[in-house]
């Protein structure tokens, strides 16, 4: 088993070291990476690169250096992202399921997160056996959504990890 339990760790740290100062704990899913341009006139909560869209599968969007999803000047323009590249390709024949925790709700996301209308089904069948089988075999609070971005959160995931993973190694 591989488990990483922070993959933003500056990020991670950003939130500590304001709760330390404040009191308070501020909103920060983004890393720290501070080279972008216009990144400056962010707001500590939004400067950096949002890792989990910093991926090579439907990369990019509209939105500028202050959106809190950017997704960075290119695909694995983040140091986080290239760790994570390079160990799944070292790793690829040996990692059988990758699942991405995030702690923003009672949610069971899984693969396509750039997609509107989820193609897991028909593209990868097994993949969504796969996660129907846990859904099935788990007590999720009765609140918990499921599926891909779209379902559960509301809007699409662009650049996201699991889709990379899902389409570049065929790993759920």
């Amino acid at each position: 088993y591989f488990v990483i339990p922070v993959v933003n760790v500056d990020g991670f740290y950003t939130i500590y070291e304001q709760y330390m100062k404040t009191g308070e704990l501020i909103l920060k899913r983004k890393n720290n990476d501070r080279s972008n341009e216009g990144d400056a006139n962010c707001p500590l909560q939004t400067q950096g690169v949002d890792i989990n869209r910093n991926y090579g599968y439907l990369w990019g969007n509209e939105e500028g250096p202050c959106s809190e999803s950017y997704p960075g000047p290119h695909a694995f323009s983040e140091p986080e992202s290239k760790a994570m590249r390079s160990m799944l390709y070292k790793y690829q024949d040996t990692i059988k399921m990758v699942y991405n925790f995030h702690a923003f709700g009672p949610m069971y996301v899984w693969p396509y997160n750039g997609q509107l209308d989820n193609q897991l089904e028909e593209e990868n069948p097994d993949a969504q056996a796969i996660f129907n089988e846990i859904w099935d075999g788990a007590s999720f609070p009765s609140t918990t959504l499921r599926g891909n971005a779209i379902k559960t959160v509301g809007y699409k995931a662009d650049g996201e990890c699991n889709d990379y993973i899902m389409k570049q190694f065929n790993i759920p």
